[in-house]
């Protein structure tokens, strides 16, 4: 699929723009004479439109609010790195609980990532919501079972168990 000279527009007219369409933008100064760039320029529109609404909704500080992936039931946040507070860290999780982070160098390089992964749908209040169920207390109470598992604190048939025991 091959962008138009709207599509350009567009783009250039976003009050906020991904590094990526910077980059197009001001280094690669793209022409629509060439088919690469064409090419280029559909690819980078749909996220850098997600991201133009994010940053435009939220006054350019997302911070805090949850995002539902499109095809599945799984949310990330960002905020600010616990260890590297000048980073900003992308927290995801499902109704079972935390899944894991991604640290990035800043705000803006987290929001991007965490849209290009498709985590685009605002649903803010859902960690609310899911970390008063039951299955995110089983979830969380499976992850501390783990971690001591894998710190040599409890066997593989302890593991078992407790991990069977849990309801």
């Amino acid at each position: 699929m091959d962008a138009t000279y709207q599509d350009l527009h567009e783009l250039n007219s976003l009050a906020f723009k991904t590094s990526y369409v910077e980059h197009l933008i001001k280094t690669e100064k793209v022409s629509m004479a060439d088919a690469f760039h064409r090419h280029l320029i559909a690819v980078a529109l749909p996220t850098a439109k997600v991201f133009n609404r994010v940053m435009q909704k939220y006054g350019a500080n997302p911070i805090g609010i949850e995002f539902r992936h499109t095809g599945r039931d799984a949310w990330a946040f960002v905020l600010p790195d616990v260890n590297e507070p000048e980073k900003t860290r992308i927290q995801y999780f499902d109704r079972n609980g935390f899944l894991s982070h991604f640290v990035c160098d800043s705000m803006q390089e987290a929001v991007e990532t965490m849209i290009r992964e498709d985590y685009q749908i605002d649903e803010p209040g859902i960690l609310d919501t899911l970390s008063v169920t039951d299955a995110w207390r089983i979830g969380t109470e499976r992850a501390a079972l783990v971690m001591k598992l894998n710190s040599g604190r409890i066997s593989w048939a302890e593991f078992l168990a407790a991990s069977g025991a849990l309801v």
